[in-house]
């Protein structure tokens, strides 16, 4: 019923790529503009699912409840966007393998959700807890490209997606684990798409920690040196 959506929305993010690209390919690099493309799709898909939760449906009083209309249209919305990363990660071979995992299991779950009619809350929840870290992600390579990572706002931008990564995806993330476990109406594939998207936020999460300590200790040094 909503795959016409779905291919719209695909089509649509991938012409939102190559407009960009016609745009500013003289000055930006192809990974630079699908990086846009993830910043624009990260805001665009945090305001939808908090729309649907705050208006429609609290999403840990409904999982595996039916899927309302605006939940679909939402869901059509990011999968059309991740059909188009996925391709593009494969196509650049610029991401690692989980990062290909990540985007594999959540068009595997977006895609059940909407051919079940059931699970958009859950779905939606995941989606709105990794995503609302990606824009810090984002501007993090930004800087980084422009040459102004060393700097004080370089050093706010990955402290907050630290915190925010730390809250969301481990704090956040168990106690919808959690809610997940206990959800008589999800079925068991989407419980299990569930916890391997926890699994992978803790893998991240555990890589982010080294990273920051890593970074800590270096700055600790070349103040001492």
């Amino acid at each position: 019923m909503y795959y016409n959506a779905l291919l719209f929305f695909a089509a649509i993010w991938s012409a939102y790529y190559f407009l960009l690209y016609f745009l500013f390919r003289k000055k930006y690099n192809a990974e630079w503009i699908s990086r846009m493309v993830s910043l624009t799709h990260a805001l665009a898909i945090v305001r939808s699912a908090e729309y649907t939760a705050y208006f429609e449906t609290w999403p840990f009083d409904t999982m595996g409840f039916l899927n309302t209309h605006h939940q679909n249209l939402v869901l059509c919305l990011t999968a059309g966007y991740f059909i188009f990363e996925i391709t593009w990660c494969l196509y650049m071979r610029t991401e690692g393998v989980l990062m290909v995992i990540h985007h594999a299991i959540s068009i595997t779950s977006m895609l059940i959700s909407l051919w079940t009619q059931h699970s958009a809350s859950e779905v939606l929840l995941t989606t709105w807890g990794s995503e609302l870290t990606n824009p810090f992600l984002q501007i993090r390579w930004f800087l980084r490209e422009t040459g102004n990572y060393q700097s004080i706002f370089g050093f706010i931008n990955d402290l907050v997606f630290f915190v925010l990564f730390f809250i969301l995806r481990t704090v956040v993330g168990t106690v919808v684990a959690y809610y997940l476990y206990h959800a008589t109406e999800t079925t068991l594939f989407m419980k299990v798409c569930g916890f391997s998207f926890y699994g992978l936020s803790l893998v991240w999460m555990i890589q982010i920690f080294k990273f920051g300590q890593k970074k800590l200790f270096n700055g600790y040094k070349s103040r001492i040196e």
